[in-house]
């Protein structure tokens, strides 16, 4: 007994003594202190400091007027009114700061954004003019007029300009001889207000053709964006191009076919208004298209043919700020005014830095509704912003820029920083107390190539011990290096699995994974803290992974928008009380039940009653619910599997319906109640039921009949019976017996026989 208390005794001081350990005593300059990443660390710069002189965690008077912890600082430098004045917009406030950045330690900054009145709109029609688009651009060109006031309607300063792409003028692209009508790309008309003058450039065009499907929309869609001044792009507008066509895109690698190789290097190459370098490079690759319209701040419209779609929406999936729909849904007009108020009505933010993988960025808006990195907003209304930065790593450079721009508008907040990576000490140039060997600075020696020691006594091939070794003694104990290692030149060698200053610490204290590594071997055991060696992964035990890669859906979305991704695994949100599914998946993707149907009607029920009556306001109606009402349903495609249909009992005869359907995209529910209601079906449902009650009652009275009939019979029987028993006692005639037979007497019978006698 008394063994085993001194070994949990034991234990229990070893435990205290390990997580007491400060993880920042093993950096050796204020440097090193300051610059980590992942603790808070402080340096004392005291001189003749015999305890460790970097630490994170330390009581109040621990040396006291000399630490060093440089604190990140903001400070606006550049902060003009906004305004919708042509050419001199400001849509941003403040455009820049002067941010002091500790690394691993986070800033707060502030920013507003609000939308000019009648901002600058340049629209670039860029239309695939090969045989098969004759139709749509007739169309397109007849529906000028119409383009151009749908957008006007929103914003008075548009712009109209054109240009034309078939495919690469060489085999195998063309065959054809007449090689003026194959081009990559020409340009017609500069930005202009004139509608009649795209109408009557555009339906002069001539259609040109090629030999094999694909076209080359993306060598025309790069010069569109990088020739700003030959096309005559404002420098402040919202620039938009539609890039119209009816088949799929030649991309980088394809050129080869004609014995072009030479890459697409990103700059404009026109001449006389015609792409010039079509022949001798290749196409632009979709990272490169992506790359040039997040530069320029340009938003792409693909506007293509129904069977094209599903292919130009993964395009879009890699370009920021573009679109794919198709022009056999709606006229261009329509298509482009719904596309432009989505446009204008949201913010999108975006993040350019050298170093972007190494900062942690993040915005909360103040706007009406909140969807990712997106907000609605209204024109003239601010929306205010609160950012938060750190710097996670150790970076080369000692300042950089980053840049927060708004989607679609060529306007940003810089944020100048400056890495505070150097502790701000008095040097004493080859001081005595290094034995001229260092630098005196905050309190230690740093000493030159081939020196070290707490006093740069020792050189590299130094084998000598110091007679002092307080330096390798930890601060209220008298053995040497913690009793697990030796202590050469004044600094402790540690024995195999013991590590720190003072080779105090055991690499076993940390958790241990199966095959018995410490941090689940991603990292390195100091003091039973693990430091991971790895950006990828953290936790206690290096047991998370950091990247959200496992947290994101196919489409791109992280845990479906609807959860926190931790560790590597999704956190979901609950589902909500008016919805009658149960089940989500990895993903936070809510997954159809074969019972919620039934459930799903009851619930949305008084709901549907209540809009059914014309009510507006319905208590039982969630904020979420989107309800309509419609005379019939037999107005929509009811057959479509999103949608489900309920009834519902009116009035106790008549019955009534509803359809609903789930919209996981932003997690709620539509409904469309029915106004008319329908009592065929009651009246067949009472008259079938008073036909069978009417059977039944008939069938009864029958069976009825026949027992009382059984019944009466039986009992006559048995009466006659009983009659007959009493009258075998003796033989009697019966008074009313008339025989089956009778006797007549022949008269002359005897007489005859007498007269024959007597001859």
């Amino acid at each position: 007994m008394c063994i085993k208390t001194t070994y949990i005794v034991i234990l229990y001081l070893f435990y205290c003594n390990v997580l007491t350990i400060d993880s920042c005593e093993n950096y050796n300059t204020c440097d090193e202190c300051i610059g980590d990443p992942k603790t808070n660390c402080v340096w004392c710069a005291k001189e003749e400091w015999s305890e460790l002189r970097c630490r994170s965690i330390y009581p109040g008077n621990w040396c006291l007027n000399h630490t060093i912890n440089p604190k990140n600082s903001v400070i606006k430098t550049d902060d003009r009114s906004f305004s919708s004045d042509l050419g001199k917009t400001v849509q941003i406030r403040p455009q820049e700061y002067k941010v002091e950045l500790r690394i691993g330690q986070e800033i707060s900054f502030n920013f507003s954004y609000e939308a000019a009145k009648d901002y600058p709109v340049d629209i670039y029609f860029l239309i695939d003019v090969s045989l098969s688009m004759a139709d749509i651009k007739s169309k397109t060109a007849n529906k000028s007029e119409n383009i151009y006031f749908a957008i006007s309607n929103l914003t008075s300063n548009v712009f109209l300009g054109l240009g034309t792409f078939v495919d690469k003028n060489a085999i195998p692209f063309n065959t054809f001889y007449n090689s003026s009508l194959t081009y990559s790309f020409k340009h017609h008309l500069n930005f202009t207000r004139s509608y009649e003058n795209f109408k009557k450039i555009l339906n002069d065009v001539p259609l040109g053709q090629n030999y094999d499907t694909p076209e080359g929309g993306l060598d025309a869609l790069a010069q569109v964006m990088v020739c700003k001044e030959e096309l005559g792009w404002r420098t402040q507008s919202r620039k938009i191009v539609v890039l119209l066509t009816d088949a799929t895109y030649h991309a980088a690698g394809d050129g080869r076919l004609a014995g072009i190789v030479k890459p697409y290097d990103g700059k404009c190459y026109m001449k006389n208004n015609v792409y010039s370098n079509e022949l001798s490079m290749d196409y632009p690759s979709v990272s490169m298209i992506g790359k040039l319209a997040a530069d320029e701040q340009i938003t792409v419209v693909f506007a293509v043919k129904n069977s094209m779609q599903s292919v130009y929406t993964k395009l879009s999936n890699s370009v920021r700020n573009s679109w794919s729909t198709t022009y056999d849904s709606a006229d261009m007009d329509v298509i482009l005014k719904e596309i432009y108020e989505e446009i204008t009505q949201s913010i999108k933010l975006d993040i350019r830095s050298p170093y972007r993988k190494k900062i942690d960025i993040n915005f909360i808006p103040d706007c009406l509704e909140e969807r990712n990195d997106e907000c609605n907003v209204k024109t003239g209304q601010q929306t205010n912003f609160t950012g938060t930065l750190k710097l996670l790593d150790y970076i080369e450079a000692d300042n950089f820029l980053v840049d927060v721009l708004i989607g679609g508008v060529k306007e940003n907040l810089k944020l100048n920083i400056d890495v505070i990576k150097k502790c701000d000490c008095v040097t004493d140039v080859s001081s005595i107390k290094c034995n001229a060997f260092g630098n005196r600075r905050c309190g230690i020696c740093e000493c030159n190539p081939g020196r070290y020691g707490d006093k740069c006594e020792c050189t590299a091939t130094s084998s000598s011990r110091m007679s002092d070794n307080s330096s390798c003694i930890a601060p209220g104990h008298t053995e040497l290096c913690s009793g697990h290692g030796f202590c050469h030149c004044g600094s402790c060698h540690c024995r195999e699995r013991y590590n720190g200053r003072y080779c105090e610490c055991n690499q076993n204290s940390c958790t241990l994974d199966a095959s018995g590594a410490p941090c689940n071997g991603r990292g390195n055991c100091l003091c039973g803290v693990c430091t991971c060696t790895s950006n990828d992964w953290y936790g206690a035990a290096c047991e998370c992974y950091k990247p959200k890669t496992p947290c994101i859906t196919d489409d791109g979305k992280l845990c479906n928008n609807r959860g926190r991704c931790e560790c590597g695994e999704c956190k979901c949100e609950p589902i909500a009380q008016w919805d009658a599914r149960y089940y989500q998946d990895q993903f936070c993707r809510i997954t159809p039940c074969p019972d919620c149907h039934s459930r799903q009607c009851n619930m949305l029920e008084n709901c549907a009653k209540c809009h059914h009556t014309g009510n507006t306001n319905c208590s039982d109606c969630d904020t979420i619910i989107r309800v309509n009402v419609t005379r019939t349903l037999g107005e929509f495609n009811i057959t479509d599997s999103k949608w489900n249909v309920c009834y519902f009992e009116t009035n106790g005869i008549c019955y009534s319906r509803f359809m609903y359907r789930y919209d996981d995209d932003n997690y709620s529910i539509e409904m469309y109640v029915q106004t008319d209601i329908d009592c065929a079906e009651s009246y067949y449902m009472f008259g079938g039921l008073f036909l069978i009650a009417l059977i039944l009652i008939g069938i009864a009275t029958l069976v009825a009949w026949k027992l009382l009939t059984d019944a009466r019979d039986r009992r006559e029987y048995e009466l006659f019976q009983k009659q007959r028993a009493e009258d075998m006692s003796e033989t009697r005639r019966n008074p009313y017996f008339k025989p089956p037979t009778m006797t007549f007497a022949n008269p002359v019978f005897r007489k005859r026989s007498t007269n024959q006698l007597k001859l």
